[in-house]
């Protein structure tokens, strides 16, 4: 996975393709439209947040909720494909309300790789499979927090050394489409 993220960085700030960068930032991904039937079925409800001007698409996906007496918890799961690369990470997460009188927090929550029920579980196999028959690699959360030396130093990304790949695959960090 290292050499083909460092392949994409010498071809956006090495090779001088900052134009392929901005073209594939807006550009859409051609089987979007699939994916989301194969799987609207399932779940409560699918929302593409608008991804213009970045190197990604990003599902937000209701899986569904359940209320067992006074707690109401819900489950959802974030799918986040790359433009640049094939490359995807997908997480899991649930919120439940908080019934305890003495709370600090009103809701509980947690996220993972991994579905915390069934239903985040069977979507999980089916938007894996899917995306690898189309040639795209998950990566985990230790995955996407790796860091590489840092390209170009933007005030947005704090002029570190080092990026981590979440930034460099997901994100405008070349500030081209500002």
């Amino acid at each position: 996975m290292r050499d083909e993220v460092r392949k994409i960085i010498e071809k956006v700030c090495n090779d001088g393709n900052k134009e392929w960068f901005v073209r594939c930032c807006n550009s859409k991904i051609s089987f979007l439209d699939e994916l989301i039937e194969k799987i609207s079925q399932l779940v409560d409800s699918v929302e593409i947040y608008p991804s213009l001007n970045e190197p990604k698409e990003e599902i937000h996906i209701s899986v569904n909720t359940k209320t067992i007496e006074i707690i109401t918890i819900q489950y959802e799961s974030v799918l986040i494909i790359s433009k640049i690369g094939n490359f995807f990470y997908f997480w899991h997460e649930y919120s439940m309300n908080n019934p305890d009188e003495d709370r600090i927090d009103p809701d509980f929550g947690d996220f993972r790789d991994e579905g915390f029920n069934k239903k985040q579980y069977i979507l999980d196999d089916i938007i894996v499979r899917y995306l690898n028959e189309k040639g795209y690699t998950r990566l985990s959360e230790s995955e996407i927090m790796e860091e590489y030396p840092n390209p170009v130093f933007l005030e947005e990304f704090g002029k570190e050394k080092y990026l981590t790949v979440s930034n460099l695959l997901f994100r405008d960090f070349l500030g081209l489409n500002r």
